[in-house]
């Protein structure tokens, strides 16, 4: 990946599903993330978090991550910090 900012646009396309992500490093520690949109609507301010609002069926979320602050093979995941359905 080049070093400079990302834009990602998630959909829950689930039919069931609540998710709550969160990006983390090698060793599972969250990493910020900005959110920038959900559903579409501009936020009145970025805000930065360590995940995301649980995402409901069918919402949308945009957030965006600065890749140059990191070394080349700073590898991060997106994780589901959701509660599993019992």
């Amino acid at each position: 990946m080049e070093r400079r900012k990302y834009r990602f646009r998630i959909l829950n396309g689930s039919v069931a599903r609540f998710f709550k992500l969160a990006l983390v490093d090698a060793s599972g520690v969250a990493q910020p993330i900005t959110q920038i949109a959900n559903d579409g609507n501009l936020l009145p301010q970025p805000v930065t978090l360590l995940e995301l609002d649980e995402q409901g069926i069918a919402w949308r979320a945009t957030a965006a991550r600065q890749r140059s602050r990191h070394g080349h093979g700073d590898a991060k995941t997106c994780i589901d910090c959701a509660p599993a359905a019992a």
